[in-house]
């Protein structure tokens, strides 16, 4: 009888572990997610950055030639 008490136990407390874990991962999942998100926006503003400036070092050099 006590056996089978512990064992209902352990099975209850291994499914409320796996719960949160599920929940830590999907909460990791989402954070991650959001920091790749910003690096992208990162990279797309210094990819703007770096080709306004390629346009004024253009612009710089065309004007220099007249």
């Amino acid at each position: 009888m006590i056996i089978g008490i512990l064992i209902i136990l352990t099975f209850i407390v291994n499914c409320l572990l796996l719960v949160y874990i599920r929940q830590e991962q999907e909460e990791y999942h989402k954070s991650l997610y959001k920091v790749q998100h910003h690096m992208w926006d990162d990279i797309t503003q210094i990819g703007r950055t770096v080709r306004a400036i390629d346009k004024k070092i253009d612009l710089n050099e065309h004007l220099k030639k007249d």
